[in-house]
């Protein structure tokens, strides 16, 4: 059998070779990308510590004071807390956002992170509520997370950029003259907030980072295309108890919505991947 593709045609075997070939080079490149990110995790926790303990007995002074930190930026540096190592077997929502992460190339893992618990920050602040509605048909079932924004009023301060984000889009997506709805999905207010970006994952991370910098949370740049920015260990050191806050209300957010926390980051995920100009 010969299936023909724009004027052309190849052989179903070919083709299976091809798709085969392709399957094995993301899995690879996914599972070299988990290792790279694994020594990374170790490393940085273990300046991040050694600098904990010396501050705590006095080797070191500091004259920096932390600011609050949005959700956003902590879930940006600090995402393996948030990820955790789950010992029960993946749910369906954590099979189909794990396919995500082995077949979309620039897929980076603290995105979704930054997105999700910026979302729940919000709701936490009681700008938002979120809901689960139940499965329905099989084209809604990445549209469950409903975002509802509350009446309670915008905050007299300049907002976080994610989050301040996220909210606009909400508030955006109610009043939109057509398909109006008070209750987006998770999924519509993330497409409505990013856009159209050529790379989505960078661009959520780098709306964090570019925070992060402004909060003190990074070296000054040094160089003008500086690749990756350095952090500021000593300064994220005096950020540990906001951070295991922050990472402690995640974790209680998912034994109290389990099924509402996964299709969040789930949602996010795929959200974010969706408004890039290929797919993500």
């Amino acid at each position: 059998m010969w299936p023909a593709i724009s004027g052309l045609a190849f052989p179903v075997g070919f083709m299976a070779v091809v798709t085969a070939v392709i399957v094995f080079v993301l899995f690879v490149r996914s599972s070299n990308k988990r290792a790279a990110e694994a020594s990374s995790d170790l490393k940085f926790e273990s300046d991040l510590q050694r600098e904990i303990s010396r501050s705590k007995t006095g080797e070191t002074a500091t004259t920096w004071t932390a600011p609050k930190l949005p959700a956003s930026v902590i879930a940006a540096i600090w995402t393996h807390r948030f990820i955790g190592h789950p010992t029960q077997p993946p749910t369906e929502t954590q099979r189909y956002e794990s396919s995500l992460q082995r077949m979309t190339w620039s897929y980076g893992r603290e995105a979704p992170y930054i997105v999700a618990n910026a979302f729940l920050s919000l709701q936490d602040a009681g700008l938002v509520g979120m809901s689960l509605e139940p499965r329905g048909k099989f084209l809604d079932s990445f549209h469950r997370v409903r975002v509802e924004r509350t009446e309670q009023p915008l905050p007299s301060v300049e907002m976080p950029a994610v989050e301040g984000g996220l909210l606009l889009a909400c508030m955006d997506l109610a009043h939109k003259r057509f398909l109006k709805s008070d209750q987006p999905s998770a999924y519509a207010v993330v497409r409505e907030w990013m856009g159209g970006q050529s790379n989505p994952y960078k661009w959520v991370l780098d709306s964090a980072t570019y925070q992060g910098r402004q909060l003190g949370l990074y070296e000054p740049t040094i160089k003008k295309r500086e690749k990756h920015p350095v952090f500021s260990i000593e300064h994220l050191a005096a950020c540990e108890d906001q951070v295991m806050a922050c990472v402690n209300r995640w974790e209680e957010f998912g034994v109290t919505d389990t099924d509402l926390q996964q299709r969040l980051i789930t949602e996010c995920s795929f959200g974010i991947a969706g408004t890039g100009s290929s797919g993500g």
